[in-house]
């Protein structure tokens, strides 16, 4: 059983990972067709303290997935592990 076909809308995403280099939203396993819209994704901690330092992780079994209009405040916005892809 996987997450296929969910959408993430509207959400406030912040302060993730307690210690190295973590993401505000993290996508593994084989899921298919996700739609993440209109979040807010960042860390408010200190810049001593910021852990969060991608935004969105896409790793290498994911499928299709939608992002739109989603203000990510992080070192690097979209980390896309996926074959072929940047």
């Amino acid at each position: 059983m996987a997450g296929h076909r969910n959408r993430l809308v509207e959400n406030v995403i912040e302060n993730n990972a307690t210690s190295g280099e973590g993401a505000g939203i993290r996508i593994r396993g084989v899921v298919n067709d996700l739609e993440f819209s209109k979040n807010t994704i960042r860390d408010t901690r200190a810049s001593g303290g910021r852990t969060q330092s991608v935004g969105i992780q896409i790793e290498e079994k994911v499928g299709q997935v939608t992002l739109i209009d989603n203000d990510v405040r992080a070192e690097r916005k979209v980390v896309d592990l996926r074959p072929g892809k940047k």
